[in-house]
């Protein structure tokens, strides 16, 4: 392999993946057993939160969310609200 380590880190998740993404009467992904626990995704851009070291968790809206970076943070919790800057959006 390429990247030593990686596909004992990560390939069960990708096989899983690649076992339930074609619809054929199974649950959502996210719902099947799996045998695997899956990282928390990000709030934002729906990306798993892998580097620990940049995933920021915080209260929205009154729900603890995660996200994987400060960015994402901030475009959730000030970009994407009913006004920015003093103006609608």
């Amino acid at each position: 392999y390429k990247y030593p380590g990686w596909y004992d880190k990560y390939g069960k998740r990708w096989e899983n993946y690649n076992r339930l993404a074609t619809p054929n009467g199974h649950n959502p992904i996210v719902f099947e057993d799996v045998d695997y626990v899956y990282p928390h995704r990000c709030w934002t851009c729906m990306v798993p939160c892998l580097v620990r070291e940049d995933m920021v968790m915080d209260q929205v809206d009154g729900q603890w969310r995660t996200y994987c970076h400060e960015v994402c943070l901030w475009t959730d919790k000030i970009a994407f609200r009913p006004t920015y800057q003093g103006r609608e959006t």
